[in-house]
């Protein structure tokens, strides 16, 4: 039976997408990265929760959860602050969101409600709110890099349940599911 990687986000308006592909560029530019592993802009997101390989049943499971779940969670607006490396993995850099109190508690709903899904083997994960905005094939643990100030804001109405597959050899982010917040038809 074929699994399917599956992971909850927070979808990225477009404008907001572009003005973070363009602030990217600055950064990589300043810092003299190379960008040909930058994530492509309709892949950009927001991970909530990765819940990692589920069965075609689990999935079920999964959005049936989400839609009652969805119901009980606030919009909220999430908050761009600055372009770093990555804190674990250093062969990434990200975006990095503030993490207002709507955002954890939609994290922590999340979480708990889900746990009997969570595949990921990180039961006890430390949430930092961002986005994935390159991979790189070296690491960036030697490299001086300067920070990079943002300011973008964009309002959170729905998340999202994604699935992450390969097409023609390149990763995307299809979406299974959206689910409307609190007061959103």
């Amino acid at each position: 039976m074929k699994k399917r990687r599956v992971f909850i986000a927070i979808n990225i308006p477009d404008n907001i997408k572009t003005e973070l592909a363009l602030s990217f560029d600055v950064f990589a530019r300043i810092n003299n990265l190379k960008t040909e592993f930058k994530t492509k802009k309709e892949n950009l997101h927001v991970t909530l929760k990765f819940l990692g390989l589920l069965s075609d049943d689990e999935v079920f499971s999964v959005i049936k959860k989400l839609k009652q779940l969805s119901l009980n969670l606030n919009p909220f607006y999430f908050k761009i602050i600055k372009i770093d490396k990555a804190p674990f993995n250093l062969k990434m850099a990200w975006a990095y969101g503030t993490e207002k109190e709507a955002l954890k508690e939609a994290h922590y709903k999340i979480s708990s409600e889900l746990i009997d899904f969570d595949f990921s083997g990180n039961k006890k994960e430390v949430f930092i709110p961002h986005i994935t905005l390159a991979r790189f094939n070296y690491s960036l643990r030697d490299v001086d890099l300067k920070s990079m100030d943002v300011n973008l804001r964009f309002p959170v109405k729905s998340i999202e349940l994604m699935e992450s597959v390969k097409i023609n050899g390149k990763r995307q982010y299809l979406t299974l599911e959206s689910f409307n917040l609190k007061g959103y038809k």
